[in-house]
């Protein structure tokens, strides 16, 4: 096990950065701590992959806020940048979803509404179908026209795609795991 210590934040071009897919902000500030860029940066030990930060966990003993995907259970997402698409982020409590592109230093910039609907977690298909963990799951296509419902036995918080052809959607609920074959084709 490594421990890791923040550095200062550079650009990163190439790297997966490990930012954030949801935030309850009630101080009607979203948009402006989203594109925010953190002042530090986590990187792994392989030097593929950084978490940006708000702040030095050692100075947090002085009564400032620290956030940090890293050791927040705030659901992340990871933003490779051979991804074609913007980044999408839950506004949990204006119950929106928001789309992002990302900067190499994992900043994120030129906010746009994708959905009315939003809550806890944010997942996309191979296809640039975006789902929204917002009651049930809610299912846009990228133009960000609802195509689907998922009706789910219980409020889900966390969404992901595995399986082999990542076509599998993962739910996280309150008290279970879910999952659900999705369709293999662009909707």
């Amino acid at each position: 096990m490594t421990v890791l210590h923040p550095e200062p934040a550079k650009e990163r071009p190439g790297l997966v950065a490990s930012l954030p897919i949801s935030r309850w902000r009630d101080a009607h500030d979203f948009l402006q701590i989203n594109t925010k860029p953190a002042p530090f940066q986590y990187l792994s030990p392989d030097g593929t992959t950084f978490i940006p930060t708000t702040q030095d966990p050692h100075e947090s003993g002085s009564g400032r806020q620290f956030f940090s995907p890293a050791i927040s259970p705030a659901p992340t997402g990871w933003y490779r940048p051979q991804q074609i698409g913007r980044f999408f982020v839950a506004d949990e409590f204006g119950q929106k979803i928001w789309s992002f592109s990302v900067n190499p230093n994992g900043s994120l910039a030129d906010p746009k509404l994708f959905a009315e609907e939003g809550e806890a977690g944010v997942a996309v298909d191979a296809h640039g179908n975006v789902y929204v963990a917002a009651g049930n799951i809610f299912v846009y296509d990228p133009t960000g026209k609802q195509i689907d419902l998922i009706e789910v036995p219980e409020r889900p918080t966390s969404l992901v795609f595995g399986g082999k052809d990542r076509q599998t959607l993962f739910i996280a609920a309150r008290s279970s795991l879910y999952a659900i074959r999705t369709k293999s084709k662009r909707q």
